[in-house]
This record gives C-alpha cells, structure tokens and sequence, in this order.
C-alpha cells in the first residue's frame, strides 16, 4: 500500500513573532519517527529561531497563504482569530497554542480569551504549552488518517452551530 504524507502547515500569522511555537513544532518534526511522512511548510514571520527541521519562508503572499491554507490537511498556528475562522471555512482540523502576554508574546492574553471561546469546536486541538503541542499534533494527525480511511476525500465535513455567545464574542471582536 502505498503510504501518503500528511500535509501540514504551520503559521504564526502576520504581527509578532512565535519562536516558542516554531521551535516546539521543529522538536516535534525532529522526534517524529522515521517512517512518518509529512510534507510541512512553516511561516515564520520575523521570529528569530529559524526551524531545522521543515521548510519555511518569513511570510507568504495572500494568494499563497490561502493556498497552503487549502491544501494542507492540519493546520498549525497562534490562536489568532483570522486563522481559527479560516480553519473553520475550509474545515480543517488546526492545532493552535496561545501567544502569552505573560510571556512577551502579546500586548494582552486575548488568545486564551479566544481559546476559551473556540476550545469547543469540533476539530479544533488546544495546546495550552510548548509541552503539549506533540500530543495535540499526533492526535490531529490520527484523526486526519482515521477519517481519510473512511472517506477518499481529504477535507472534512464539520457540524458546527456557534451558540448566540461566541457569536457576540466574534462580533465584540470585530467591532470592538
């Protein structure tokens, strides 16, 4: 049988950078067996750790990035709000891990706001710290290989109702 890659993509998005996040993914990268095949590109943005382990460029073009974006199967990124509502439009399964401001990372801890809002979507796998990612990235990519033993087609269908408050939540985001 012939085994295919999983694709995945990693972004930290387009402001600050993410070193904590692209140094826990190129670790992960680098403990992964041998025999499992991914094909990775990462986005790095300005961060100063430079992965050794995949691919990467500082940043991609809109048309580009939305592009990786459609033809990866998981997607790794900040718990930015553009980056969960594309995951959520293209339905794919994203791991994403907070920016902390805690940690210099942010000017506030509106990404834990956010993941306590979305930790409930379906195929959405939270990663609360640097020490959780390889877990919350081999479950995702489980899933990604369970349901494409089912189905042929590599997207998949998410049931999601947002409930009237993460609705308002989005809006008082939006909005201000």
């Amino acid at each position: 049988m012939l085994k295919c890659a999983t694709r995945v993509f990693l972004t930290v998005g387009n402001a600050d950078p993410f070193d904590r996040l692209v140094r826990a993914f190129d670790e992960w990268i680098l403990a992964s067996p041998p025999d499992s095949q991914k094909e990775i590109v990462a986005q790095i943005g300005h961060g100063r750790f430079l992965p050794k382990n995949c691919p990467y460029v500082r940043f991609l073009p809109p048309c580009d990035y939305r592009q990786m974006f459609e033809q990866a199967e998981i997607i790794v990124a900040h718990a930015g709000m553009g980056t969960i509502i594309t995951a959520v439009e293209f339905k794919k399964p994203l791991v994403v891990m907070p920016k902390r401001a805690a940690l210099g990372e942010q000017r506030n801890e509106h990404q834990l706001a956010t993941v306590r809002e979305f930790r409930k979507l379906p195929l959405l796998h939270v990663a609360d710290s640097e020490a959780e990612l390889p877990e919350k990235l081999n479950a995702a990519i489980l899933e990604i290989k369970t349901r494409n033993g089912i189905h042929s087609d590599s997207s998949i269908e998410m049931d999601f109702q947002p409930s009237s408050a993460l609705i308002n939540f989005v809006n008082e985001f939006v909005h201000g």
